[in-house]
C-alpha cells in the first residue's frame, strides 16, 4: 500500500518512487529563514518614547516594534546621507 506521500512515476519504462515534498503538496514555496535576512538587535529606549510607541503598538498605528525601528533607521539614513 503506497503512502498518501509517495507516488510511483513513470518514466522510460522504469517505475520510480518519489517522496512528496510540502510545497509539491500544498502549492506553497518556502521562505528564507528568518535569520538569513535579519540580525538582532538589543536597544535601551527612554521610557517616555516606550510608553508613546507601546501604545501605537496597541492603536495599531505600527505592526512591530522592529517594523518601527526599520522605517526609522531607514529614513534617517536617507535623511543624513
Amino acid at each position: 500500500m503506497e503512502d498518501e506521500h509517495n507516488q510511483t512515476f513513470e518514466s522510460s519504462g522504469q517505475s520510480e518512487k518519489r517522496e512528496m515534498s510540502f510545497e509539491m503538496l500544498s502549492g506553497f514555496t518556502k521562505r528564507p529563514d528568518f535569520e538569513a535576512n535579519n540580525q538582532k538587535l538589543t536597544i535601551y529606549v527612554e521610557k517616555a518614547l516606550m510608553e508613546e510607541i507601546g501604545k501605537l503598538k496597541k492603536e495599531r498605528y505600527i505592526k512591530s516594534y522592529s517594523s518601527l525601528v526599520n522605517e526609522a533607521v531607514k529614513q534617517y539614513l536617507t535623511t543624513k546621507r
